[in-house]
């Protein structure tokens, strides 16, 4: 069996067209491959900044709530020692007013 060069030498334009086409396809698969390392550098950038905000805004406000819980526990301090001292004031005044001869309960 021979071969056909006459057949053959038809198809040699074709062949030449879906050569090209696919050196084409694989240099803009190569460019495409570029800008998705491009955006997924800039959008890991983007994320690891967020993370890093978000640490830092959570750093804030545990430091404002410990802030209050100290301000919160102060005055709670202040208000049992009001509470105390008013109690020892009534006691006072009920064994003097005792001591006086004014029962008035």
């Amino acid at each position: 069996m021979a071969i056909d060069w006459s057949a053959l030498t038809r198809f040699v334009p074709e062949i030449i067209l879906v050569v090209i086409f696919m050196i084409y396809e694989e240099r803009r698969n190569a460019e495409q491959d570029k800008q998705d390392q491009v955006r997924d550098a800039t959008w890991r950038e983007f994320l690891i900044e967020e993370r890093n905000e978000r640490h830092r805004s959570a750093d804030q406000l545990t430091n404002v709530l410990t802030s209050l819980v100290a301000g919160v526990s102060s005055n709670h301090e202040l208000i049992v020692k009001h509470d105390e001292w008013e109690r020892q004031l009534q006691a006072r005044r009920r064994s003097t007013d005792w001591q006086m001869g004014r029962n008035d309960e």
